[in-house]
Order: structure tokens, then C-alpha cells, then sequence
């Protein structure tokens, strides 16, 4: 049986544009007689990916004659974002200790993918506070693969008590009469 070339090519999504992309330095130019069955591929997953399952070249793959289209024996292989979680922790100064504490009924949680940007919070001031900015997670804050820390994707923001200004006066009675 004659020998025929095929490649394995991979594929990331892109975190700008959602598209995905192929990365020429992965692929991997290989022979195999005709109507071989390839039945795997190296995994070049990176941080903050997975495999792509719906868009990858199923396997087995059947080695074509691909004299005529070079093409037939290509098998793609796509890595998608993987979601993760996230949290906005909000933390108000304690009135006697003033130490800061986190009020877990404003807790908010939800999912973003990989590399993307978390641009705003929803504003938790209460009367007598504001948002302390030295103290407060910087935005953009960008999702990160959490899997060696689960307290990574953890936005905090720091509300520290108003300081008012305030005058003390001091009477004195006349004792002239």
C-alpha cells in the first residue's frame, strides 16, 4: 500500500475575537499507508483551554489518496475557553475594630471564559461609606485559569468609612452681670 501525507493542525480560540486560529508552530506534517485509521493525536492543550469536541476532526481518521486534493487528510483539532467561576466580594469597615469585613449577603458569583475582561461591578456603597480605591481590586480584572487557586478569580471591593469634619465649640458662662 502507498504511503500518503496528512497533517494534524491546531486550532485555539482567539480571546479578542472568539474565532478560532490555527497555530502553524503546532501542526504536524506525518505519513500513513492508504486506508490507515488514525485513532489519536498529541494534545497540545494550554492554560485555560479544553478541547473542543463538536468542532475536532473525529477519530478514527481513514488515510485518503489525497493526490489530487492535498486537503482530505488534514484533522483538526480545536481548543475552545474553558468557563470559570467568579465572585465580587464586598467588604466594609467595622465601626469599632476597623478592620474590614466581607458582607456575604452581597456576594455576587458568576461565569466568564478564559482571558476575558470584567470591566464594572454594581456600585454597594451604603450611607456613611465609600469605596476605598487603594484597597479595591483593579478593573479590568481578567479571568485566569483557577485550577492550582481557587481564589483567583475573586474580584474585592473595599468600602472604608467617610471621615466628616466637625467643629467643637466651647461656651462659657458670663459671670459679669
Amino acid at each position: 500500500r502507498k504511503a500518503y501525507n496528512y497533517k494534524v493542525e491546531y486550532y485555539y480560540e482567539n480571546i479578542e475575537t472568539s474565532e478560532y486560529e490555527k497555530d502553524n508552530d503546532k501542526t504536524e506534517e506525518r505519513t500513513a499507508k492508504y486506508k490507515s485509521k488514525i485513532t489519536s493525536y498529541e494534545d497540545k492543550n494550554i492554560t485555560g483551554y479544553e478541547l473542543d469536541e463538536n468542532n475536532t476532526t473525529s477519530l478514527p481518521f481513514t488515510i485518503n489518496d489525497n493526490t489530487e486534493n492535498p486537503e482530505i487528510n488534514v484533522i483538526k483539532v480545536y481548543y475552545k475557553r474553558r468557563i470559570y467561576n467568579y465572585k465580587i466580594e464586598y467588604y466594609y469597615e467595622n465601626t469599632e475594630t476597623e478592620e474590614y469585613e466581607k458582607d456575604n449577603s452581597k456576594t455576587e458569583e458568576g461565569t466568564e471564559k478564559y482571558g476575558n475582561k470584567i470591566t464594572s461591578y454594581e456600585d454597594k456603597n451604603i450611607t456613611g461609606y465609600e469605596l476605598d480605591e487603594d484597597n479595591t481590586t483593579s478593573l479590568p480584572f481578567t479571568i485566569n485559569d483557577d485550577s492550582q487557586n481557587s481564589e483567583i478569580n475573586v474580584i474585592k471591593v473595599y468600602y472604608k468609612r467617610k471621615a466628616y469634619n466637625y467643629k467643637v465649640e466651647y461656651y462659657y458662662e458670663n459671670i459679669e452681670t
